[in-house]
């Protein structure tokens, strides 16, 4: 696998959250529509130029959406967005449960990942 790293200064975050998607995708999540938002998102994602996903799953990073930033890099096919596709997601929660059962929590995030994408 190859490491795509990428990088957005604050000036393109606040670009794409001015993104009328992202305005609706943050609506639909203050209302609690999980199903509508991923399919906003989505759809974005889908819909915009390569760039733009890259964007839009910074900003899913940025907000810590974990979920929602994997299904970004699986819907625009960025297979080797690594640091993307496998978060640290809830690292610290990992560590304090691998400590308290003996599991390694490397394992945990490995199943949680695979699993649900964090969702």
């Amino acid at each position: 696998m190859n490491l795509e790293r990428n990088h957005f200064d604050e000036a393109s975050r606040q670009r794409i959250a001015q993104l009328p998607a992202v305005q609706r995708t943050e609506a639909l999540l203050r209302i609690g529509e999980d199903g509508l938002t991923n399919s906003e998102w989505l759809h974005a994602v889908q819909s915009g130029s390569p760039q733009q996903a890259r964007a839009l799953a910074d900003y899913a990073a940025q907000q810590q959406w974990h979920a929602r930033l994997v299904q970004t890099t699986i819907a625009a096919e960025m297979w080797d967005a690594l640091d993307w596709r496998f978060p640290q997601a809830y690292h610290d929660s990992f560590q304090h449960w691998g400590r308290m059962t003996g599991v390694d929590p490397y394992l945990l995030m490995a199943i949680t990942r695979r699993e649900s994408a964090y969702n």
